[in-house]
């Protein structure tokens, strides 16, 4: 079933830093050229790809990029920066609280200090 290679392809290219979400895919004439199929078979790509949730079709607007799914690799793992800049995003952080405390025997213990020892948390 040749819809099915082009829902694959599909969908790499979606998953794959060159999208983000909220982008607009090609207009279907074009997709079909690009691929080399009918516009019918691209349309039934395409409507799979909507029925998974990556894609959102509004008629007369075009095709939305609506999610991106995240696979997991068990050969190989990314850092959480690593996988925030590959969808295009920022990733940063924020100290919320930063304060002097006496060490809890827990903390004294796993940092080598005396219970009650001031530690920065």
């Amino acid at each position: 079933m040749v819809y099915k290679n082009i829902v694959n392809l599909l969908k790499n290219k979606i998953n794959s830093p060159f999208y983000n979400i909220g982008d607009l895919l090609p207009a279907e004439k074009e997709l079909a050229e690009l691929y080399d199929v009918s516009r019918n078979t691209l349309r039934k790509a395409l409507k799979t790809l909507e029925e998974d949730g990556l894609i959102e079709r509004r008629h007369g607007s075009g095709t939305w990029i609506r999610n991106k799914h995240f696979q997991a690799s068990v050969t190989h793992l990314d850092s959480f920066t690593e996988i925030a800049r590959n969808q295009g995003k920022t990733p940063s952080s924020q100290i919320l609280k930063f304060e002097l405390q006496p060490a809890s025997e827990e903390i004294a213990r796993g940092l080598q200090l005396q219970h009650g020892e001031a530690v920065y948390y």
